[in-house]
């Protein structure tokens, strides 16, 4: 009985393959492969995810809808003799704006219509008056906001004026801000205006 239990844990010891052999090579290749493949996947999850995200973060960017200001707004500090109007034409890149502004009294009595007219996101606009006066203005979106960029010069004089154009959620407020730099300081200026 002896001699067959010794027998048996010979042919036991004998199939076991050993550290070195060919067999136990190939299972711990067998398991660094696996673990590679799992480590891959893993990885390649998160490449997919973040790439997922980042296009729709783009395509959300690149689907933003840009606001129309179109319309006719008056200055909410207006009253019966006196404000500003503005009338806003806005078809793709083209901008139209006529300015109606009444004036209270004195001398001043009566009013003024200016028209004005833009490219969005054109190049800068060059004008020069009569008296020598050089206009430049261009006009581009930064995200939803309208950006004016004016510069005027006369003579050794140069203002400079920074005007952006946001509208509210419902569409029915208009503010322009304005930050004017010159030869005699710099000044900010609000104006609101609601839609007619």
């Amino acid at each position: 009985m002896i001699s067959v239990f010794a027998d048996v844990m010979r042919v036991t010891d004998t199939a076991a393959p050993s550290r070195n052999s060919p067999v136990h090579s190939w299972q711990s290749l067998l398991v660094e492969e696996v673990s590679m493949l799992s480590h891959l996947l893993r990885l390649f999850r998160l490449v997919l995810a973040m790439t997922v995200f980042w296009l729709l973060t783009s395509n959300f960017a690149l689907g933003q809808t840009k606001p129309d200001f179109s319309g006719t707004w008056k200055d909410t500090a207006s009253t019966s003799t006196s404000g500003c109007t503005e009338s806003i034409q806005q078809r793709d890149t083209l901008l139209k704006v006529v300015v109606d502004t009444k004036l209270g009294g004195g001398a001043l009595l009566g009013g003024l219509t200016t028209e004005h007219t833009y490219t969005i996101g054109g190049k800068e606009e060059i004008k020069k008056t009569d008296d020598g006066i050089i206009h430049a203005v261009s006009v581009k979106w930064e995200g939803t906001s309208l950006v004016f960029l004016r510069t005027d010069q006369e003579g050794a004089n140069t203002t400079t004026t920074r005007e952006v154009w946001s509208l509210s959620e419902n569409g029915k407020t208009l503010t322009a801000t304005r930050h004017i730099t010159s030869w005699r300081g710099t000044s900010d200026e609000k104006t609101v205006f609601e839609k007619q």
